[in-house]
């Protein structure tokens, strides 16, 4: 099983969150949540392809939006990562989680 990642290392995937100017694209990724007996979904781990696990420190807001214009539900979710604000998104429909990657 992977160690979490440290503060440093984090630092090392910053340009692969957030708001961009460049195109982007989803980038899947693996993410733990809590449901709660209502329903409520709150990520706290996310985990990255070469299977780093990253805490979720606290999520600051979640809104219904779509994602790079089309027409497919996804929410937004804005969470501390590393004291960092990140965005993290979820298909409605597939329930798969990604973040915005630009193509550098």
């Amino acid at each position: 099983m992977p160690a979490e990642k440290t503060a440093y290392q984090f630092i090392q995937i910053n340009s692969l969150f957030g708001d961009v100017d460049m195109a982007s694209f989803k980038h899947y990724i693996r993410i733990w949540v809590d449901i709660s007996p209502d329903g409520k979904v709150t990520p706290h781990k996310m985990e990255w392809d070469d299977g780093a696990r990253y805490p979720i420190d606290r999520v600051l807001s979640c809104h219904r939006c779509h994602f790079d214009g089309s027409a497919e539900i996804t929410e937004r979710y804005e969470v501390l990562m590393y004291g960092q604000r990140r965005y993290l998104y979820r298909e409605v429909a597939s329930g798969r989680w990604f973040v915005e990657q630009t193509n550098i």
